[in-house]
Parts: C-alpha cells; structure tokens; sequence
C-alpha cells in the first residue's frame, strides 16, 4: 500500500508533463505546464501541512512521553528537558550535513568556473590570431558567427579549433553557475539543496516509522496492536502520498523512485522486528539509545519542514494566500487522522 500511495502521484505528474509536451500549439502547451506546475504546488502544500501535523502532534508528543516513561521506569529525576536538548541536536546535525553539501558543490562549481575562465582566455586569443584572415563581412559584434567561421575554416591552427568546441559547450555551465553563486542561501537550497533535502527528510520519517514498528512489536494485547496496526497504515499511506506528491517535481528515473518505494515499504517490517528484538533485550541501554535516535530524527523532521520545504514553496510569488488554506487544509486532514485512529 505504500508503494502505491507514493507512486501514484509521481505517474500522475510524469503522465500530465508527457502529455503537455505532445500538444503542438505552444500556447496551450505552456498553459498546461504552467497549471500542471501550480497543481504540483497545491498539493505539495497539503502534504507540507500533513508533516507539520505530524511535528506538532505525532513527533514531539511521542518523542517527550517516551522519555518521561523511561525516565519513571528507572526512577531517573531530571528537571533538564533532555527530550527538546536532542531535538535541537537533530536539527544542528541536518543543519552541517546540508551546509557541508552546499560548502562541497559551491566549491566544485568555483574550480569548474576557474577551468572555463582560462579556457575561454584561450578561445579569445585564437580569435585574436586569425582575425586578420576572417572574411572582412564578419563584424566583431558577431562573435557566434566568428566562432562557426573559424571552426568551419581551413586554417592551420588545430589546436584552437578543438579547444573552441570545448569552450563554447562550457559556456552555457558557467551562466548556471553564476546565477547559483549569485543567489542567496534560500535560493541555492530551492536549486540545488532539493533532492538533498527530500533524501534528509524521508530518511528521518524512515526512522519515525522503525519506532512505530518498535511499538508495535512491543504491544502484548491482540486487540490493542490491531488496532494499532490499522492506525500505523493509514498514517504511513497518508505520509507516503505526502512525500510522493513532493518527490514529483524531482527529475528523477522512474526506476529511482522504484527503490527507493521498496526500500521505503520494508522500513516498517523491520521496525517491528526491532521491537520484538528490543522487547526481549535485557539492560536499559538499549533504551536510552532508541531514545536519542527518536529524538533525533523528530530534529530533523522539524527541519527540513520549517527551513527545506515551506521556504521552497513561499519563494515562488504565486497563490500565497491559496499555498496557506492548503497548508491547513492538510493540517486538518492530519488532525483527522490522529482523531479517529487514536
């Protein structure tokens, strides 16, 4: 079922954008991207609103009873909220994997921008040379036909001819890396830090859900765990629908969103493995580290919701009051579900 609630989204958008592209008035075909791109939004607003319920009345609710229960279980007195102390550590942690991200592309980009500097000095300087044996109809203001001019000639400088193909295929890296490094912080994350961002987030909904599986494996009532189990599927299919309708505006394969379905949907058989595992285990270790791994991830959940998603979708100056009523429409929808399966 998960598998299907986060592909469904992904063919729909793949089916409406190779649709768009086989219409031949372009008018009409830009319409359709454009109405296909703002649907895309809506709906990513109404999974956005889905993850900021689950921060605020699944995560942290979850995360702060569960120290409270063991911290009573082993008669441990703490007026320190530990519980938010790692919560914050979570999000420090996303905050340096993602800066370091950024910090390693930027610095890819700048040896890239250096490269295509000195090349395109090169490039210049071969025009320079065979200036004088141009033909006189070729003005300076031309200099895409000056390059085609000089490629197609027979003149006996080789070496320039191959280093100009070179150049001029560049040419077009370099403008894309100017418009990055000339943005903000924000606009970098909205260009380059999304699929970093998306990988974070589901990674900690990942971990979220081994501790739903956790719990499940822990209950010892029949009754009880199924009832559990049918809340656990709805709540993994709606947050399944979420990240895939926020996985649509990625380029990527569909066989990359394959794996990572798969991957995704045995997250929770294992979970449950774990907790029959750590139901048996003696010792409390175990304990305080699943924890800090909880508290963690609910940091990091925290994150790329507040600093990743919502500022992706309020950069664009489209529907701002609209992208908010489905912001709380999935909110509401969340609040639903945690009403009727708790």
């Amino acid at each position: 079922m998960q598998v299907t609630c986060y592909l469904t989204p992904i063919l729909i958008s793949k089916c409406w954008k190779s649709r768009a592209q086989s219409i031949t008035s372009p008018v009409r075909a830009i319409d359709r991207k454009n109405l296909g791109n703002r649907l895309i939004s809506w709906f990513n607003c109404i999974a956005i609103g889905i993850f900021l319920g689950m921060c605020f009345l699944g995560l942290l609710p979850d995360v702060l009873r569960s120290f409270t229960v063991v911290l009573k279980k082993h008669d441990y007195k703490l007026d320190f909220p530990i519980a938010e102390c790692f919560i914050v550590v979570g999000i420090f942690l996303t905050l340096l994997m993602e800066q370091s991200v950024l910090s390693w592309k930027e610095m890819k980009d700048s040896h890239l921008r250096d490269d295509v500097e000195q090349n395109q000095g090169l490039l210049e300087e071969c025009e320079m040379q065979d200036l004088s044996d141009e033909p006189i109809y070729l003005h300076e203001d031309h200099d895409q036909e000056l390059v085609v001019e000089f490629q197609n000639s027979s003149l006996p400088h080789s070496n320039c001819r191959e280093e100009n193909s070179q150049n001029v295929d560049n040419l077009s890296i370099v403008n894309r890396t100017n418009h990055v490094r000339s943005s903000n912080l924000l606009a970098l994350l909205v260009h380059q830090g999304n699929g970093f961002s998306l990988f974070i987030f589901t990674l900690a909904n990942g971990l979220h859900s081994i501790f739903e599986g956790i719990a499940l494996g822990l209950q010892t009532n029949k009754i009880k765990a199924v009832h559990y189990f049918i809340a656990i599927i709805i709540h993994e299919c709606t947050i399944a629908l979420a990240i895939g309708i926020n996985s649509s505006r990625l380029r990527f394969s569909f066989l990359h969103y394959m794996k990572y379905a798969f991957v995704y949907s045995a997250i929770i058989p294992s979970g449950i493995l774990i907790g029959i595992a750590v139901g048996h285990a003696p010792g409390s270790g175990g304990e305080f580290a699943a924890l800090i791994v909880q508290a963690v991830s609910t940091g990091i959940f925290f994150y790329v919701t507040f600093l990743a998603f919502l500022p992706y979708e309020f950069s664009n100056q489209k529907d701002r009051i609209l992208k908010v009523l489905f912001l709380v429409l999935g909110f509401i929808i969340f609040v639903a579900i945690i009403y009727f399966t708790s």
